[in-house]
């Protein structure tokens, strides 16, 4: 596994976890904290010390996925979703 793939792999994460945090907050600062966290997270904690690259990627992209599912079920709720538009307005 060279380089470029666990570059696509930290890509894959931090954009998954962007969904999350955007489908849960509906907050555009609350999603841009939550990029922030988990790319310094990957950057200075995990990738240093983490040196297997089916672990390095793998247990991060198997977390985040994860969060899509559950993120996924909280945009098909439509009364959430009303709740929170009416919100904004």
């Amino acid at each position: 596994m060279d380089k470029s793939d666990r570059a696509a792999g930290a890509i894959l994460v931090v954009g998954l976890a962007g969904f999350a945090a955007a489908a849960w907050s509906a907050s555009a600062q609350a999603t841009v904290m939550a990029v922030v966290a988990v790319w310094m997270f990957l950057a200075l904690l995990w990738d240093p010390y983490v040196l297997d690259p089916v672990t390095q990627r793998g247990i991060p992209i198997a977390v985040s996925m994860i969060a899509v599912v559950f993120a996924w079920r909280l945009l098909g709720d439509e009364e959430r979703n009303v709740t929170l538009a009416r919100r904004s307005i």
